[in-house]
């Protein structure tokens, strides 16, 4: 593999996607992060000056991918790593199946499965041979939680595409697989479930070991 592996991680400004970040970094990684939040957007910046490329992309707009990757393909040249890490909860508080609304779940599909998949395709001309697409995926998508309807059928719609996507490319020598991290101690994980007291697993952990496991893919 190259002396510095060039990453690409969607919705690094929080949660698992910015200790990612971290991580990769300080493994002297080429990182590209996006997000949709300019303040923590221009947060990264600061933090890791000259050091990384961090733009604002909301992977619901085509163009914003478009421009976005533009970038990446001129600072880093092609992709090593596509990490795909950028989601929503859905509709709060976590509804039944009879009380959602087709609008919420048209939103949540918009950010986890169209959102992503657009992604996806704007990417695959930059991934290089023996590169990897992870998908940050949940055990919502095969286990059924009351309440979690929306973002449990656009995990496992998005899941189907990579399963298929492995298959498709592996003449480029492309691995494409989810990833499951577990319950972490994130945002999204206290806005969905803010009464929950069990036990979290803490993102930089978790990031360290998906750092684990693409070494072990990568030989």
């Amino acid at each position: 593999m190259k002396a510095k592996i060039s990453t690409v991680i969607t919705g690094g400004t929080s949660g698992l996607g910015y200790e990612i970040m971290n991580t990769f970094l300080n493994e002297g990684w080429k990182v590209a992060v996006c997000g949709r939040r300019k303040a923590e957007i221009e947060k990264i910046k600061r933090e890791h000056y000259n050091s990384i490329l961090a733009e604002i992309c909301d992977i619901r707009i085509e163009a914003a991918i478009s421009l976005f990757l533009n970038k990446v393909k001129t600072e880093l040249g092609g992709i090593d790593v596509l990490i795909l890490n950028a989601a929503t909860i859905g509709p709060l508080p976590l509804p039944k199946v009879e009380d959602l609304r087709i609008e919420d779940l048209r939103m949540t599909f918009e950010t986890n499965f169209f959102g992503n998949f657009n992604f996806l395709k704007y990417s695959l001309p930059l991934l290089r041979e023996d590169s990897m697409i992870i998908h940050i995926t949940s055990d919502a998508a095969t286990m059924p939680y009351p309440g979690w309807g929306a973002y449990s059928s656009s995990k496992a719609a998005f899941d189907a595409i990579v399963r298929i996507l492995n298959v498709e490319l592996k003449e480029r020598k492309i691995q494409a697989f989810s990833y499951d991290p577990g319950d972490m101690d994130t945002e999204m994980h206290h806005k969905a479930l803010p009464n929950d007291l069990s036990p979290l697993k803490n993102p930089k952990d978790v990031s360290k070991a998906l750092l684990g496991e693409i070494m072990r893919r990568l030989g």
